[in-house]
């Protein structure tokens, strides 16, 4: 069984043989496949499926796997200009039998073609092909091997003198007699090519990345040698995928201290590299050729950072330029929570008892500390508590650790409290990933913890007085970070612009927050719930005139966005009630989603005649028609806004620019807090004195190594000579890869949280 929008659908009716198939998906239309042209020249063409370009306009160029169909499997890929490699690609790494079958005969064709030919033909051919083929000498052996050095000591965080070690050189002899001469190689030479490869590793991202829409994130690390490090990070949709993309923008040592105004010119000058409207050059990366910083504000979306002084001075700054800035959601929802602990609780380790039943079938854990720079650590040390409650009580009855001792009553206590963190820790864990749309869900996020928070203060029955006081501070203390609504306390408080109070903290959720969730299909029916009238009319009126903005420069930049149709305008409705499963009842109880179906009203759409009226038209049929998709699918994880949008931005273009731009926002700044995390491994206390400008560049090559192997054989090409670019290909694929764990499913939090148990996170309360 196939699902689909949460229906289960059979595919074992699907024929390779048929000219069409037809397979009910989500949206009530037939999912219609052709057989592919008959004048296809790859060996893999049999084995997949095309869509009907007369029903599909959007899917011309994609194709579906026959064989995962039969296996219940829905894998789609791309055949753009041809290209076939990813079609390969899978059927290489899924269905192995079948393509070591097309290989089989791949082979005995060359073989065929080759006995038919004649003797003189086979010299004429072999002569031709000796001599446009480059010639392998040492040298260009030896410089291979360096490039498979460079990337292996990067990959493994191996010394750079490892090379000169006559160990590791004994290792290549038994493959060539010669090979001592080809590695007999030094850690300068090992220091020069990592420069060297990565200026191409931060071409290639100024490369990709100029011109885009980026939001972006920072931070600063003191390293084991005490040095000061600053990282950026940048985050974009892709227009073609609708995927979302992150990459490192800057990693280096942070020269002077980290006050507003030098912060404010630093990141000027990195955000400056992506405004360029020539070709990258790497001599410009060698020379610092950048855009002057005043260009920064026209493709710079938004900058996230925590909440420390220095950061509130940079957005002073940053305001003072037309450029925009907000806080860290997973710092002050850390902040709010911290006011509930005294700093000096004292927790002792210990080993549980593996008598008790309830701990037989685990692996013993110990208490996690509390530590001030680790993020949630006092949440996770009490949740860790609680569950080894017996185990500690045991311990202390048997006179096997002397510590102070808890009552019953405490115990209670504790565990009420944890229930009060609970949906802080919740919401801060959903939003700190970077490889999904996060900063949509940040309004709903503070609308649902002040409403947990109310009813805790409420509940005078069920829960302690000692617990509701607790809960009343820190609702307080979240009511000074995210002012409630002056009319209606439940309610949002919403504003185009940004509000400052006290010391020129921010007091409200920032704008752009808002016309995220507005754009994200998930969101924007409970967002209205959330906010008054007045301030949803508002906000919709802000909608409008950014896609007015957004189609008038489209038009003219010369990119026209698709018209709106009485058939395009119309959208289907989803059910709100999306599974049953524990996880699934967390995410709607955390979000307080309705399970009441939104009544659809059809309008059929004008033939506008201007920019305003075709804005005005799509954003009625928007709010209007009830577009609307599940937060989460039936096991509880949350469904991907960017797919919906992917298969709708034709009905909606002029949103549909706006969504590439307010969903990439990040709700937190943790990707580039991951930077350091990833830095931390790199900069150890047996490598602290390992120099800054290294440690930036083999950064960028980790970091950004995707990037770095798109654009490699481009960059490459502007400094070898003509007579090495048969070794280019090579070359590239010794590169490094960037191999992100397979923790979690793909787009979700599991995976974005690989990174987050290293404790270096520094929080600073004010």
């Amino acid at each position: 069984m196939m699902s689909f929008g949460g229906s289960s659908v059979s595919t074992s009716s699907i024929s390779v043989d048929e000219t069409v198939a037809k397979v009910p998906i989500k949206t009530g239309t037939d999912w219609k496949l052709v057989k592919p042209p008959g004048n296809t020249r790859s060996p893999y063409w049999p084995y997949f499926l095309k869509f009907d370009v007369n029903v599909h306009k959007n899917k011309e160029d994609v194709v579906v796997c026959k064989l995962c169909l039969d296996a219940d499997k829905h894998l789609e890929f791309s055949t753009r200009d041809g290209n076939t490699s990813s079609m390969g690609g899978h059927i290489k790494n899924f269905h192995l039998s079948i393509y070591d079958s097309i290989q089989q005969r791949k082979k005995k064709s060359d073989q065929s073609n080759c006995s038919q030919e004649g003797s003189e033909v086979k010299t004429t051919k072999s002569t031709i092909t000796s001599f446009l083929k480059p010639k392998r000498t040492t040298e260009v052996v030896k410089h291979l091997f360096i490039t498979a050095a460079t990337a292996s000591i990067i990959d493994n965080a191996f010394a750079l003198s490892v090379v000169e070690k006559p160990s590791f050189r004994r290792m290549f002899l038994p493959l060539n007699k010669d090979a001592e001469r080809m590695v007999n190689i030094t850690s300068k030479t090992i220091r020069t090519s990592i420069l060297n490869m990565g200026r191409m590793a931060k071409a290639a991202t100024i490369l990709d990345l100029t011109d885009k829409k980026l939001s972006y994130t920072l931070d600063h690390w003191t390293g084991p040698n005490n040095w000061t490090y600053g990282a950026v990070t940048g985050h974009h949709i892709d227009p073609v995928s609708w995927k979302m993309c992150s990459s490192l923008l800057d990693f280096k040592l942070f020269v002077g201290r980290t006050t507003g105004e030098l912060i404010f010119k630093d990141i000027s000058k990195v955000l400056s590299q992506f405004n360029r409207a020539e070709s990258m050059l790497l001599a410009d990366v060698d020379n610092e050729t950048y855009s002057t910083p005043t260009t920064t504000a026209e493709n710079n979306v938004i900058g996230v950072t925590d909440t420390t002084g220095n950061m509130g001075k940079l957005g002073e700054y940053l305001r003072d330029n037309g450029q925009e800035h907000a806080y860290c959601f997973g710092h002050i929802i850390h902040l709010v929570a911290g006011i509930a602990f005294d700093p000096n609780a004292k927790l002792l380790k210990f080993q549980s008892s593996s008598d008790i039943e309830e701990y037989a079938n685990s692996r013993p854990k110990k208490l996690i500390q509390d530590v001030v720079t680790r993020w949630w650590s006092t949440y996770a040390s009490i949740e860790r508590a609680l569950y080894l409650q017996k185990a500690i009580k045991g311990l202390i009855a048997t006179s096997q650790v002397a510590c102070e001792v808890l009552s019953n009553e405490e115990w209670k206590v504790l565990g009420e409290i944890e229930s009060v963190l609970k949906p802080l820790a919740f919401f801060q864990s959903v939003l700190e990933g970077k490889s999904y749309v996060s900063g949509s869900l940040v309004p709903l996020a503070v609308f649902n913890i002040r409403r947990q928070l109310n009813d805790i203060v409420e509940d005078e029955e069920g829960t302690m007085d000692g617990v509701r006081k607790l809960a009343k501070a820190l609702l307080d203390n979240f009511d000074i970070r995210y002012t409630p609504n002056k009319d209606d306390k439940n309610l949002l408080t919403f504003s185009w612009g940004a509000v400052v109070g006290f010391r020129k903290r921010y007091t409200t959720v920032h704008h752009y927050y808002f016309a995220a969730a507005f754009l994200d299909p998930r969101a924007k029916t409970l967002l209205k719930t959330f906010m008054t009238p007045v301030d949803w009319d508002l906000l919709k009126e802000r909608i409008f005139d950014l896609m007015v903005n957004a189609a008038e420069k489209a038009v003219d930049d010369n990119v026209s966005p698709h018209k709106v149709t009485s058939d395009n305008a119309r959208t289907v409705l989803v059910d709100t009630t999306a599974g049953s499963s524990a996880k699934a009842a967390t995410v709607s109880q955390m979000f307080h989603v309705s399970s009441v179906k939104k009544s659809v009203t059809n309008k059929d759409a004008v033939d506008p005649n201007s920019v305003r009226n075709k804005c005005a038209v799509e954003l009625s049929a928007f709010v209007d028609d009830g577009v609307w998709i599940p937060l989460n699918d039936a096991d509880g994880d949350f469904l991907n806004p960017l797919d919906w949008w992917r298969d709708n931005s034709t009905k909606y273009p002029n949103l549909a620019l706006l969504a590439l731009e307010y969903l990439a926002i990040p709700a937190t700044s943790a990707p580039s807090e991951r930077v350091f995390s990833r830095a931390g491994r790199l900069l150890t206390m047996k490598r602290a004195l390992l120099s800054p400008d290294i440690a930036e560049r083999m950064m960028f090559i980790k970091d950004n190594a995707d990037l770095l192997h798109k654009h490699y054989v481009t960059l490459r090409q502007q400094e070898v000579e003509s007579s090495y670019d048969g070794f280019i290909e090579e070359e590239r694929s010794l590169l490094p890869h960037y191999e992100r764990p397979a923790k979690g499913k793909k787009g979700t939090q599991e995976e974005d949280n690989e990174d987050d148990d290293d404790g270096i996170v520094v929080i600073d309360d004010y």
